[in-house]
């Protein structure tokens, strides 16, 4: 009987689009993402599907970097492959908690952070706002 309902549930959150299984789902015109879902291009070129998110926020409730979209509002970006402080050429190349901030010449993936304080920096470091103070990366302390 447990096994039964078990898999009852996970039949019933499949087709309501529930749970963790949405996240990262490929998505096409043919095959959509749910409600509070949005389908973007992720780094690997595949449109995946990704929560929305308000670009009042740099960071997500899951803790992924909210990117903008290209038509509007924002998609809690699923990452790329560069590390924390390695060298990037847009947000799409740093991982999920990273967007990418350029200063000069150098272009460095950096933890994402909310200005508001509902997603702050680790000891050492503050929530530095970006150029439009639109979103937030940890930077040094002074």
């Amino acid at each position: 009987m447990r096994t039964v309902l078990l898999a009852s549930i996970a039949t019933l959150a499949a087709v309501a689009g529930c749970g963790p299984s949405v996240v990262g789902r490929p998505c096409d015109s043919t095959d959509p993402c749910p409600d509070h879902f949005v389908c973007a291009q992720a780094h690997d070129g595949v449109n995946r599907c990704m929560r929305t998110c308000s670009l009042d926020e740099t960071v997500c409730s899951d803790g992924t970097a909210c990117l903008p979209l290209a038509v509007s509002g924002g998609a809690c970006y699923l990452g790329g492959n560069v590390s924390v402080g390695g060298t990037c050429t847009s947000d799409l190349d740093c991982t999920r908690t990273a967007i990418c901030i350029h200063s000069g010449s150098i272009a460095q993936c950096r933890i994402g952070c909310n200005l508001d304080g509902t997603h702050d920096c680790a000891g050492g470091f503050f929530c530095q706002p970006t150029v439009g103070n639109v979103s937030g990366f940890c930077g040094q302390t002074m």
